[in-house]
């Protein structure tokens, strides 16, 4: 059976108290909508080259949204994507950290769990770039 992880409210609530100000949510129900659309941005990023990343994600994202919105006219959240996908990557690394069998680990797949961890030590966002 596939184990599913999420963020349980009582989670949601001690990460809303790290947050800064300027991404403390407008109302908390709405953050599962955000989290959803930022695994799909995460994902989609690295399915691009490092050099058209930039292009590759805003149109996505635009694309993304604009059928989105034909069913769901409230983007209230929108404007915190770019934590979300942040703590998508901070997420998927910590799970790979945590479970992967590192016996079995590629030097690829090695290089890439050192740049994500390279990455959060230098606080450095995932894309680079905002989407918005």
């Amino acid at each position: 059976m596939k184990r599913r992880y999420e963020i349980r409210d009582d989670q949601w609530e001690n990460i809303k108290i790290l947050l800064p100000p300027e991404h403390k949510p407008l109302h908390s129900e709405y953050h599962w909508f955000a989290y959803d659309i930022a695994i799909a941005i995460y994902h989609a990023a690295q399915t691009a080259e490092v050099s058209e990343r930039e292009e590759f994600v805003k149109t996505f994202f635009r694309s993304f949204m604009t059928g989105y919105t034909r069913g769901n006219s409230n983007t209230s959240f929108i404007s915190q994507i770019d934590y979300f996908i942040d703590y998508r990557h901070l997420f998927s690394f910590t799970y790979h950290s945590l479970y992967a069998d590192k016996s079995k680990l590629t030097e690829k797949q090695f290089k890439f769990l050192e740049e994500m961890k390279q990455s959060l030590l230098n606080e450095s966002t995932f894309l680079g770039f905002s989407v918005l």
